[in-house]
């Protein structure tokens, strides 16, 4: 499995999750309440990160084209780049 189908994995079992949540007779079984909650936690931070990494692909792909078309000085350029590259290894 790549990292986009783990992505559409997270984001499918996220849907899953709130769906579940949702359902008006789980709120008579707090334990169960209590375990999809908390999965629930876990792949919405998974999801956000994801989303972070992605933005900060297409922030570093947009640099690239205003760098090329003359739009950003060579310094700003750089600077930007170690910033955005800092930034993704972070993710």
């Amino acid at each position: 499995m790549n990292i986009l189908e783990f992505k559409e994995e997270v984001e499918k079992k996220l849907q899953e999750l709130e769906i579940k949540l949702s359902d008006p007779n789980i709120t008579s079984d707090l334990e169960k309440l209590k375990e999809l909650g908390q999965e629930h936690a876990r792949f919405s931070e998974l999801n956000e990160l994801f989303n972070n990494y992605e933005s900060t692909l297409e922030d570093i792909d947009a640099l690239h084209e205003m760098y090329n078309a003359g739009d950003v000085p060579e310094e700003e350029y750089l600077s930007l780049l170690n910033e955005l590259e800092t930034k993704k290894r972070n993710a």
